[in-house]
């Protein structure tokens, strides 16, 4: 698994390419640590670009749920975008669809999370 992170604002964007499965947590992990070590916002907002990801399992949807609660505790929250059939799938035969807000694109996730930014007065 490769993973190219971007900051946009207090949006975190992991472009994750391979697949999401228990032989490539490790990566994932070791990413996530990296940008917690590196950044104290008071909100983690994250994308999840999965256009690249064709296999999800038990672990990948694991891990996701994992990120789903640090962000929320955090004030934040976790966005899926450019999910593919499969992890698509994968995650309806689970019940897990219902936990997670997918958009069709990065740019629409983006907009999401500026749209409920805090404006300044």
């Amino acid at each position: 698994m490769e993973i190219i992170l971007k900051q946009i604002k207090n949006t975190f964007v992991f472009k994750l390419i391979g697949n999401l499965t228990y032989s490539e947590k490790d990566k994932i992990e070791s990413e996530l640590w990296e940008l917690f070590v590196n950044h104290t916002p008071s909100q983690f907002n994250f994308i999840f670009d999965m256009k690249s990801v064709d296999i999800i399992d038990t672990t990948g949807v694991g891990r996701l749920i994992k990120y789903l609660k640090i962000a929320t505790s955090h004030q934040g929250d976790l966005i899926l975008a450019n999910l593919n059939s499969e992890p698509l799938t994968f995650l309806k035969k689970c019940r897990l669809i219902k936990y997670f807000v997918i958009y069709d694109s990065v740019n629409q996730a983006v907009d999401h999370f500026q749209s409920i930014l805090p404006k300044l007065a």
